[in-house]
C-alpha cells in the first residue's frame, strides 16, 4: 500500500500577468514551476505587449520560481543508514 503524499502549505506556483497582443485584446504571460525547471507561457503566436508594471510583476514571478526551484535544489532528503 503506498503512502499518499504529504500536504504542504506551499503558495501555489502558478501566477498570471496581465498583458495585450497587438490588436489590444486582452491577455496573459504564464509562469509555473515545472518539476525543477521554470515554465514561461505566453500567448500563443503572438506578442505580449506589457506595461511597466505588468513588467516588472512579471519579473518578480520569474525570481519568485527560480528561488523556489534553487531552494528545492538544496533541500538534501533524509537518508536512513
Amino acid at each position: 500500500m503506498q503512502t499518499p503524499p504529504a500536504i504542504t502549505n506551499t503558495p501555489p506556483t502558478r501566477r498570471d500577468v496581465g498583458c495585450t497582443d497587438g490588436f489590444k485584446r486582452p491577455k496573459k504571460v504564464t509562469t509555473y514551476l515545472g518539476g525543477d525547471r521554470v515554465v514561461l507561457l505566453a500567448p500563443p503566436a503572438e506578442a505580449a505587449l506589457m506595461t511597466p508594471e505588468a513588467a516588472r510583476e512579471l519579473a518578480d514571478h520569474l525570481n519568485e520560481h527560480a528561488d523556489d526551484v534553487e531552494t528545492r535544489r538544496r533541500v538534501v532528503p533524509f537518508a536512513r543508514r
